[in-house]
């Protein structure tokens, strides 16, 4: 029995190399466009048995795709399965309007369209689909609220060139009607576009494509991109099906994080940057180890050749398994927060090995549990940030909070006591060594139960 074809019709690479990986372990034959009009054209070519498609894309949305297909002869009868970030309320509509079709929210699991897959195989064996949907054909206007995919730096770069070629094409027009024979309308076009491509636009693109070109020493970087055109889902996605070994780094305007990793697992963590000097000392900051023990632990591991965590166990300052949950907590909270910055830059360059500081901390957590703890927890912060939403806000005691403190548990009671009115979040936070999302997370319960008021 020959192989099933599958088209996978999106405009992020990313998603492209994670959806071919997963489809051709699990057996499928697999074919890729990165635009609607290129998966039109190479779905009449291969006559593929499912096509997967992303809704949002330049040139032509998924809609689009779709009703073009439908008016085709040959292709009105393939099954698609809708990609969206949007979910049931894309994927509905889409059904409704045109068959057998199924959706995927983004970000999906192996496991989702691997099982999905089969089933929309299945089903649109026994379905018929509307042979002439030309009374669909008007609903163009359908839209969505948000689906209007942000414009990408390359295609600002190219608006800004056409236009600039426009209008000194339209300057010398009278000169083109008057040309005597097609050199002369050559050398009129040639001269436009020199004219064009001046300096403006080369400082345009260099400030714009800056941080997506890998420069002369990216020769170890394997992706780079910007995380509000490929959202750190599909990065941390595309490194775990690579089995990727090295550091992914994201950058914000704000602080950079460190996420190591091997073998596509994440080993450790960290907002501390791997080449500051006192970098060994600092990852340990927040561990309860106190700042003479950690200062030793360095100067004996730097004497004896080893690593500080090696250290800190042989001199018997904290045994390996609190050291391990110290990095499994932090690492964790590391991730969860990176996953809440919607700017910034990401970098994951290849290594063989971790650096020598962190070379004994190997993690090995999934990537797909933590994904999907943190975009739980995003859901959740969404809601909490309404109330709490910035490390300076100072926050009090009600007369109803300072009557129950004594009801709440050790770690309630003792947040609730810093909150005096005159401490900031920030330095509660770092006096109960505890993380962004679970101090808001309880000052959000404290202010739910009346027990906390905001000081302004």
């Amino acid at each position: 029995m020959s192989k099933q074809t599958i088209l996978a019709i999106d405009d992020s690479p990313t998603i492209l190399k994670i959806l071919e990986v997963i489809l051709k372990q699990a057996g499928y034959e697999v074919a890729i466009a990165h635009d609607g009009l290129e998966g039109i054209h190479l779905a009449k070519q291969i006559k593929p048995d499912l096509i997967v498609l992303d809704f949002i894309m330049p040139k032509m949305n998924g809609f689009q795709v779709c009703k073009a297909m439908r008016k085709d002869e040959d292709l009105k009868a393939t099954p698609i399965i809708l990609m969206s970030a949007k979910g049931d309320k894309v994927g509905d509509k889409f059904i409704d309007i045109l068959g057998a079709i199924d959706y995927l929210t983004k970000p999906f699991s192996p496991e989702s369209i691997l099982s999905l897959i089969p089933n929309v195989l299945r089903r649109t064996e026994s379905l018929k689909l509307p042979a002439h949907p030309s009374d669909i054909a008007d609903k163009e206007a359908l839209s969505f609220e948000g689906s209007q995919r942000p414009v990408t730096p390359e295609e600002e770069i190219l608006k800004f060139i056409r236009d600039k070629v426009q209008t000194n094409f339209n300057s010398v027009l009278d000169s083109v009607l008057k040309a005597k024979n097609p050199a002369e309308v050559a050398e009129i076009v040639s001269d436009v576009l020199l004219e064009s491509l001046d300096g403006e636009v080369l400082d345009l693109m260099k400030s714009r494509l800056a941080r997506m070109i890998p420069s002369e020493g990216d020769e170890n970087i394997s992706m780079k991109g910007q995380i509000d055109q490929v959202p750190l889902p599909e990065v941390f996605q595309f490194a775990k099906f690579q089995n990727h070994t090295g550091i992914l780094k994201i950058t914000t305007d704000l602080k950079n994080a460190y996420v190591f990793m091997r073998g596509g697992t994440v080993s450790f963590a960290t907002f501390a940057n791997p080449k500051d000097p006192a970098f060994s000392e600092k990852i340990f900051q927040n561990s309860g180890l106190d700042e003479y023990s950690i200062k030793k632990a360095s100067r004996l591991a730097e004497a004896r050749n080893t690593t500080i965590i090696n250290t800190i166990v042989q001199e018997k300052i904290q045994d390996r398994s609190s050291l391990y949950s110290y990095f499994d907590n932090s690492t964790k909270n590391v991730i969860y927060e990176i996953l809440t910055w919607k700017e910034g830059s990401f970098s994951f360059q290849l290594a063989k090995d971790h650096i020598s500081e962190v070379k004994d901390i190997d993690l090995g957590l999934m990537i797909d549990q933590l994904v999907i703890d943190g975009l739980r927890i995003v859901d959740e912060l969404r809601v909490i940030q309404n109330n709490v939403h910035s490390e300076d806000q100072v926050f009090a005691l009600t007369s109803a909070g300072l009557e129950q403190i004594h009801t709440l548990d050790n770690f309630r009671s003792k947040a609730a006591s810093f909150m005096d009115g005159s401490r900031n979040l920030r330095s509660i936070k770092l006096q109960m060594n505890i993380s962004t999302y679970d101090l808001y997370k309880l000052v959000y319960e404290l202010l739910y139960k009346g027990y906390l008021r905001e000081v302004i």
